[in-house]
């Protein structure tokens, strides 16, 4: 049987965190940008009603700005996560940015709580090649199968003189099937030629 899944981005949505003299920042000089990213992998029904599934999934995006101005990843979530129940995600501008794991009820005020959907059993996140290449390794588990959606953040830092930037998100996966594993990847070889989500700081 051709047993094949499918794995479907989803755009990026973005916030630009505002100035303000109650919030301090790490640094004077930079604007920073909350980034929400998520992709669902669909094994396909015959897949299931067989018990193939994703064996593992790698999450990466390509940050860069323009000419010498280049952002950064100043935060990403989740960094590390043990099990699969939904979680949430705070992003806590006071005193200082950071992307925390919420529990219980909302602290309110500047906090914002963000729902992550399922995850897989083990995710370790990084925030790669000069902190402008962030991914997440996820493996999956017969106890909770690697399928459906799956959410990340990212607090991008970039000069305040950097009037855009730019993210490309792909995935790369490795399907269980009778004849062993598959490697799925992007369509598209080159990073360049993918498609790319614009960031206004401006």
């Amino acid at each position: 049987d051709d047993i094949k899944g499918k794995v479907r981005l989803h755009t990026p949505r973005h916030k630009i965190v505002g100035t303000s003299e109650h919030i301090a920042f790490s640094r004077s000089g930079f604007v920073y940008a909350f980034v929400r990213l998520g992709f669902e992998l669909d094994p396909g029904e015959e897949a299931r009603s067989q018990k193939y599934g994703f064996a593992s999934a790698k999450f990466t995006i390509h940050l860069w700005g323009e000419g010498n101005l280049q952002p950064s990843i100043y935060d990403l979530y989740p960094y590390e996560i043990n099990h699969g129940k939904p979680s949430s995600v705070k992003l806590k501008l006071e005193p200082s940015i950071t992307l925390v794991s919420g529990a219980g009820a909302s602290l309110g005020g500047l906090e914002t709580d963000m729902v992550v959907g399922q995850v897989a059993p083990t995710v370790r996140g990084f925030k790669g090649d000069e902190e402008r290449t962030p991914y997440w390794n996820l493996q999956s588990h017969r106890e909770s199968p690697l399928y459906g959606l799956r959410h990340f953040w990212v607090l991008i830092e970039a000069p305040q003189k950097l009037k855009r930037c730019y993210l490309i998100p792909f995935v790369e996966t490795t399907m269980q099937s009778a004849w062993g594993l598959i490697p799925l990847g992007p369509d598209i070889d080159q990073v360049e030629h993918r498609p790319r989500y614009v960031i206004d700081f401006a």
